[in-house]
């Protein structure tokens, strides 16, 4: 009676496989009627393989141990259903089996094995895609690193070229100038005594008039000459350091520009290094170039200080001022070349060049030089 109320499938065979008694809900299971199932031996139940892989374990549950074990069992319709069966020995050699159906459980497992398998597919093709991206990746960034590399050098190539197109240039400035002063302002010189003599042994009006008029021409020619050779390369830069080139430059651009110049210098013991004294030099006058073209300036000062291992100089107007941002942003062929070749001349020796301006008040420009310790 027991057997009939279960809801899993019980049979009851003995120690040969022979079936002795079914319950209605194996009779189901399975499709066979109960006499149909009574005539068969339980191997008829299981595939020749599977008997084969996993032989039934008669002589464990004679001895009266428990048995769990999945198999397939052939349904009527020839087809296989996975079952759970639970066997062990009621007594006198009656062995009994438990049968529950675990299909819905093995769809399950299937469905889960599949979506395991589709989820390592596609985690195999995104760790794929993922390795050819970080591969094209890499190559990218090797060929990054080598164009920037090749920019490095070409940009390490260009300042070394346009170093020594600097010190080139001031080096044919140094043999221009001096010259000029040595040869065209020895023989300008020697032109002007002869005009002179010329003058005090002459009697007549008119050669004393003549030659006054070329005595004033060559004063003026003495006079250019010596401020050619003194825009080009200040000898006294050279022989006497910077602070002295600045202070008699800056007296003489005061006198001709009619504009006043103060100039201060704190903490210069010794010479700085020349490359360094050159563009300072030429800050200076370039920026006094500007300031005469473009300011409209009541006054200037110019400020050069040592400390410790930083050198600095400041330039400041008081005069129209101009938008820095927008001179920065124009375009090249608006902006000119003052500030940019005051920059690059700067930034190629090592320092740096900043500029304030405000509109109605003044400029000031600040470089700074970090001295070898």
């Amino acid at each position: 009676m027991l057997m009939e109320q279960a809801s899993d499938g019980i049979h009851t065979y003995d120690m040969q496989g022979n079936i002795l008694d079914v319950n209605f809900s194996l009779c189901e299971m399975l499709g066979y009627s109960r006499e149909e199932l009574l005539l068969l031996n339980i191997r008829d139940l299981v595939s020749a393989e599977e008997l084969a892989r996993f032989p039934i374990r008669f002589d464990d549950l004679g001895a009266g141990r428990k048995i769990i074990s999945e198999r397939r069992l052939r349904r009527k319709d020839g087809t296989f259903t996975p079952v759970e069966i639970s066997g062990n020995i009621l007594g006198d050699g009656v062995l009994q089996a438990i049968v529950r159906d675990v299909s819905e459980r093995k769809r399950a497992e299937e469905a889960i094995r599949r979506a395991h398998d589709e989820l390592e597919r596609r985690v195999e093709e995104r760790t794929a895609e993922l390795a050819r991206t970080s591969e094209e990746l890499r190559a990218e960034i090797i060929e990054r690193k080598r164009i920037e590399e090749t920019l490095r050098k070409n940009e390490e190539a260009r300042n070394e070229l346009l170093r020594q197109l600097g010190a080139a240039q001031e080096q044919e400035r140094w043999r221009i100038a001096r010259e000029l002063h040595d040869q065209m302002g020895q023989r300008l010189s020697a032109l002007m005594l002869g005009l002179k003599s010329l003058t005090i042994s002459s009697g007549q009006q008119p050669a004393v008039e003549q030659l006054g008029q070329l005595i004033e021409i060559t004063n003026q020619l003495v006079e250019g000459v010596h401020t050619l050779a003194w825009e080009l390369r200040p000898l006294v830069l050279d022989d006497l350091g910077l602070i002295t080139a600045l202070r008699t430059y800056l007296d003489e651009w005061a006198n001709r520009a009619k504009i006043p110049v103060g100039f201060f210098d704190q903490g210069l013991a010794d010479r700085l290094p020349a490359d360094i004294e050159t563009t300072l030099y030429r800050v200076v006058q370039e920026s006094l170039t500007n300031i005469l073209k473009h300011a409209d300036a009541k006054g200037v000062s110019v400020i050069l200080e040592q400390r410790e291992n930083n050198v600095s100089l400041i330039i400041e107007d008081d005069g129209k001022g101009f938008d820095v941002p927008n001179v920065w942003c124009a375009p090249l062929k608006d902006r000119g070349l003052g500030l940019l070749g005051m920059r690059e001349r700067v930034m190629l020796g090592g320092g740096s060049l900043n500029v304030e301006s405000t509109p109605g008040v003044g400029t000031t420009i600040f470089v700074r030089f970090a001295l070898a310790k």
